[in-house]
């Protein structure tokens, strides 16, 4: 089937915005895009009330009926709910001296340059929101995958907890922590698997791994009206006086850059996580089919069951994904991971789905409390 034909990137919805033909505004997009990894394929829209974007989602279908001969059918609405989310500014500046830029020989080139590492720097705060953003901490950001993660409703090992998938906590799943091992069969499997307390688990080991299905009509960004996909360039500024870091001044050039940017998660069911994930014990010897059996239940609920109508990607640190690799060695499943060709990147793939490895999700995690029956 074709998936969201009309869904555009964040460099699609630039390319054709950008009027300017400026080398550096393409070169801004094109750093942004690159270097962000879950904005490869996650669509992006306008907003549709200035820089925030209301948006509904179906929560029933509307009835339908089966009729025979001279029998009517009565009209009939689905429920639909509304959400409001807002797009987060952020700001960098370029301060460079004056006598670096009128020795430059190629301006532009210099210009991007320079503007890596401000780019980089805001592609990580922006990655760090997309998955730890939360308004109750920081009120000038925006709610990111976790913010709407309260409680685990699975735990390794098997134990159903939350039954109903129209709640959030039905695809989070609890990895179990530092977990205990029971004895080893013939095979080397362990007989049982006891997972630890989460009041006990330290957070300096924990990570998570995502499981995210992109789509205009599961989970989307969008960008404030009226602006080039929410990323500009302010007015280049030369001749400026600038301060040192010891507060000495000097002679100098300046620019901002900006990117306001917002996350739609219109069906949680494309949304699904394994938390309180012990990297010192996902390598546990005799622990490999448990922790197979939770990515293969992972893959089986989200998206309820079904793996059309989204471009579906894994989300892990290196750390984890390391780990995973000695997993399905140990299982002799090494070629659940490949290495294939995706927008002429070579880029991992697990079971079919590419596997985006982000830095930021390299630290240290708090546990996510476990559903009660």
């Amino acid at each position: 089937m074709v998936i969201d034909q009309g869904a555009f990137t964040l460099r699609d919805v630039a390319a054709r915005m950008d009027k300017s033909g400026e080398k550096f505004n393409s070169d801004m997009v094109n750093l942004v895009y690159e270097t962000n990894p879950l904005l490869q394929d996650l669509p992006v829209v306008e907003a549709n009330d200035g820089s925030s974007n209301i948006t509904t989602y179906r929560v029933a279908l509307p009835e339908a009926k089966f009729t025979g001969y001279r029998e009517g059918v009565k009209p009939s609405k689905g429920g639909v709910t509304s959400v409001r989310n807002t797009a987060a500014h952020m700001d960098a500046i370029i301060e460079m001296s004056q006598r670096e830029w009128d020795e430059a020989p190629d301006k532009n080139a210099f210009l991007a340059d320079a503007a890596l590492d401000q780019i980089e720097a805001m592609n990580q705060k922006q990655s760090r929101e997309m998955l730890y953003g939360s308004l109750s901490k920081n009120v000038r950001g925006y709610n990111g995958f976790f913010a709407h993660q309260e409680k685990c409703g699975f735990t390794i090992g098997g134990t159903v907890i939350e039954t109903d998938d129209k709640k959030p906590s039905f695809y989070v799943f609890n990895a179990g922590g530092n977990f205990t091992l029971g004895t080893l069969d013939a095979q080397g499997h362990a007989t049982s698997i006891t997972p630890q307390d989460v009041a006990s688990m330290s957070a300096t080991n924990l990570r998570s791994i995502g499981l995210v299905g992109v789509g205009t009509r599961t989970v989307r960004g969008f960008y404030p009206r009226g602006t080039t996909a929410g990323i500009k360039k302010g007015q280049w500024k030369e001749h400026e006086t600038l301060l040192d870091e010891n507060g000495g001044k000097y002679e100098g050039c300046s620019q901002f850059l900006s990117w306001d940017f917002g996350l739609d998660i219109r069906d949680w069911r494309y949304v699904g996580w394994i938390r309180n994930l012990d990297v010192t014990a996902l390598e546990k010897r005799g622990a490999e089919h448990y922790i197979k059996e939770m990515l293969r239940r992972l893959v089986t609920r989200v998206g309820g069951g079904k793996q059309d109508g989204a471009k579906w990607q894994w989300v892990m640190p290196l750390m984890v994904f390391e780990g995973l690799q000695t997993v399905f060695e140990r299982m002799t499943m090494s070629n659940a991971i490949q290495y294939t060709q995706i927008q002429d990147v070579l880029q991992p793939v697990l079971w079919g789905k590419r596997v985006v490895i982000m830095d930021c999700m390299n630290r240290a995690e708090e546990a996510l409390p476990v559903q009660t029956a």
